[in-house]
């Protein structure tokens, strides 16, 4: 089940699932592609009370799950290392 398009989920769109993982690697991917399949992007959304456009989930090379976020047409600080697994 996806999301519906240019909105983001709320509390009240838990969906269970279940994921065969033999460690916090698998575990983490798993995760991350769920996000990637179903997460319509961008959304707005308010971060630490900052008004934000959520515009990419990403993976880095140390397998933590991040995002870009854009504040007033420039970029938020996301995570401490924006190398990324992908080479985005």
């Amino acid at each position: 089940m996806g999301i519906p398009s240019g909105r983001a989920p709320s509390a009240s769109s838990d969906v269970p699932a279940t994921v065969d993982c033999y460690n916090e690697s698998e575990q983490v991917m798993g995760l991350y592609t769920m996000i990637e399949d179903n997460l319509a992007l961008p959304f707005e959304t308010t971060v630490l009370g900052v008004p934000v456009v959520v515009e990419r989930v990403d993976l880095t090379q140390r397998e933590e799950i991040v995002v870009l976020c854009l504040r007033g047409g420039g970029v938020v600080e996301d995570a401490s290392d924006r190398t990324t697994a992908r080479g985005a």
